[in-house]
């Protein structure tokens, strides 16, 4: 997640930021180590803030972009349901995400079997 490199890049304090989400500025610290999930609301807020889209938020490196379009369905398939633990640890997705996206893994994997 790009929060933290953003805000550098803006000459931004974490007070700032703090202050235009209306949150505290343990929370700010939280979003840019990754330790909680940013909610939607907030991460909308600050792609406007930025001027980018919310999924430019994530991006790491321009060079490290992958256009998930352009992958077989198989592969990105059998890289979740190989990946499932590791990729649940993210704080990036939510309960309900996490549960969904658990259901359909269940799915995918009997029916590689």
């Amino acid at each position: 997640m790009r929060i933290k490199e953003l805000r550098k890049k803006h000459k931004e304090t974490q007070s700032f930021l703090a202050d235009l989400l209306d949150v505290s500025l343990r929370t700010i610290q939280n979003y840019e180590n990754g330790s909680v999930t940013i909610p939607n609301n907030k991460l909308k807020v600050l792609a406007e803030h930025y001027n980018i889209t919310v999924s430019e938020i994530f991006l790491q490196k321009e060079d490290h972009q992958i256009n998930l379009d352009e992958i077989d369905a198989n592969v990105l398939a059998n890289h979740v349901v190989e990946n499932w633990d590791r990729l649940m640890q993210n704080n990036l997705f939510s309960a309900n995400f996490k549960a969904k996206a658990g259901e359909w893994a269940l799915k995918v994997r009997k029916s590689l079997d």
